[in-house]
């Protein structure tokens, strides 16, 4: 019998849509020929697109996760408030870049881009960790932990979490 084809969780399709709209940007920013005004209005939507992201997705897994694991519930609000911190840095950039329109702001788009990068890969990192903490909860309740589930797959994914923070 062949097997089920895997049907996508909204997750999945949101977090598909966020990192493809980022990479969209990112291209844009290396677009000489793309407007100010549109990557500033790009940028204040994908903002607020990606703050709701972030802290609706991880409100609820890190409220979930405190009681069972506090280090790698504090490492998703961490990676949540380094992201945020990121895109408030960005915001005066982006509108300094639309009010300069018409003037020779290479430079400055080149270091917006490369600032962008660093924003989209900490996102996509961050990303991660939501989707393997994500698959430690019981599939059919909305961020309930399953006894079952507990110790063996945080101890792993806690162990991937530090290997990562040590490569930092």
């Amino acid at each position: 019998m062949p097997a089920q084809p895997q049907i996508p969780n909204l997750r999945d399709v949101e977090a598909q849509t966020m990192r493809a709209e980022l990479f969209a940007l990112a291209l844009q920013l290396g677009d000489p020929s793309a407007s100010s005004a549109r990557l500033n209005a790009t940028f204040i939507w994908l903002h607020e697109r990606l703050l709701k992201h972030l802290h609706t997705l991880n409100d609820k897994l890190e409220t979930a996760l405190r009681d069972y694991d506090p280090v790698l519930a504090n490492r998703l609000e961490d990676g949540a408030l380094r992201l945020t911190a990121l895109l408030q840095k960005l915001t005066p950039r982006f509108a300094e870049l639309q009010a300069g329109e018409g003037a020779d702001l290479r430079q400055e788009r080149y270091s917006l881009h490369l600032d962008w990068n660093l924003l989209l890969a900490e996102y996509l990192v961050h990303l991660d960790l939501q989707a393997r903490v994500s698959h430690l909860l019981q599939p059919g309740t909305e961020y309930c932990l399953s006894s079952l589930a507990l110790p063996d797959p945080l101890a792993h994914c806690r162990e991937r979490v530090r290997q990562y923070q040590a490569c930092r």
